[in-house]
Protein backbone atom coordinates (compact mmCIF):
# COMPACT_ATOMS: atom_id res chain seq x y z
CA UNK A 1 0.00 0.00 0.00
CA UNK A 2 3.02 2.23 1.21
CA UNK A 3 4.67 1.52 -2.01
CA UNK A 4 1.60 2.18 -4.71
CA UNK A 5 1.52 5.24 -2.87
CA UNK A 6 5.22 6.78 -3.17
CA UNK A 7 5.16 5.54 -6.83
CA UNK A 8 1.79 7.58 -7.81
CA UNK A 9 3.70 10.58 -5.62
CA UNK A 10 6.70 10.23 -7.80
CA UNK A 11 4.65 10.24 -11.07
CA UNK A 12 2.75 13.04 -10.05
CA UNK A 13 6.05 15.11 -9.44
CA UNK A 14 7.24 13.78 -12.45
CA UNK A 15 3.95 15.03 -14.55
CA UNK A 16 4.87 18.55 -12.52
CA UNK A 17 7.82 18.29 -13.82
CA UNK A 18 7.07 17.65 -17.79
CA UNK A 19 4.70 20.12 -17.57
CA UNK A 20 7.26 22.89 -16.22
CA UNK A 21 9.40 22.32 -18.85
CA UNK A 22 7.26 22.32 -21.92
CA UNK A 23 6.16 25.66 -20.39
CA UNK A 24 9.79 26.98 -20.13
CA UNK A 25 9.94 25.93 -23.72
CA UNK A 26 6.91 27.45 -24.72
CA UNK A 27 7.97 30.59 -22.99
CA UNK A 28 11.61 30.67 -24.79
CA UNK A 29 9.61 29.57 -28.12
CA UNK A 30 7.80 32.74 -27.25
CA UNK A 31 10.75 35.37 -26.18
CA UNK A 32 13.02 34.51 -28.78
CA UNK A 33 11.34 33.72 -32.00
CA UNK A 34 7.23 35.17 -31.36
CA UNK A 35 4.16 33.56 -31.86
CA UNK A 36 4.42 32.76 -35.75
CA UNK A 37 6.79 29.93 -34.30
CA UNK A 38 3.60 28.28 -33.14
CA UNK A 39 2.05 28.50 -37.10
CA UNK A 40 4.56 27.68 -39.30
CA UNK A 41 3.91 24.71 -40.93
CA UNK A 42 0.10 24.84 -39.85
CA UNK A 43 -0.85 25.67 -43.92
CA UNK A 44 0.87 22.40 -44.73
CA UNK A 45 -1.73 20.83 -41.81
CA UNK A 46 -4.45 22.45 -43.44
CA UNK A 47 -3.82 21.11 -46.58
CA UNK A 48 -3.09 17.96 -46.16
CA UNK A 49 -6.82 18.05 -44.07
CA UNK A 50 -8.66 19.05 -47.36
CA UNK A 51 -8.66 15.70 -49.02
CA UNK A 52 -10.61 14.19 -45.71
CA UNK A 53 -12.81 17.01 -46.12
CA UNK A 54 -13.86 15.84 -49.63
CA UNK A 55 -13.14 11.97 -49.05
CA UNK A 56 -15.86 11.59 -45.76
CA UNK A 57 -18.98 13.24 -47.02
CA UNK A 58 -18.22 11.67 -50.27
CA UNK A 59 -17.81 8.32 -49.02
CA UNK A 60 -21.67 8.79 -47.01
CA UNK A 61 -23.26 9.46 -49.78
CA UNK A 62 -21.76 6.84 -51.93
CA UNK A 63 -23.04 4.49 -48.86
CA UNK A 64 -26.21 5.94 -48.37
CA UNK A 65 -26.85 5.84 -52.27
CA UNK A 66 -26.10 1.87 -52.09
CA UNK A 67 -27.68 1.14 -49.34
CA UNK A 68 -30.81 2.70 -51.10
CA UNK A 69 -30.50 1.15 -54.61
CA UNK A 70 -30.37 -2.15 -52.40
CA UNK A 71 -33.34 -1.38 -50.66
CA UNK A 72 -34.97 -0.68 -54.19
CA UNK A 73 -33.63 -3.61 -55.51
CA UNK A 74 -34.97 -5.86 -52.37
CA UNK A 75 -38.54 -4.25 -53.37
CA UNK A 76 -38.23 -4.91 -56.51
CA UNK A 77 -37.72 -8.66 -55.91
CA UNK A 78 -40.53 -8.98 -53.21
CA UNK A 79 -42.88 -7.50 -56.21
CA UNK A 80 -41.91 -9.89 -58.97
Amino acid sequence: MMIKLILMMMMMMMMMMMMMMMMYCFSLLMVYIGIGAFYRGLGASFLGLSHVAIQFPLCKILMTMRMMGMMMLTMMMIYI
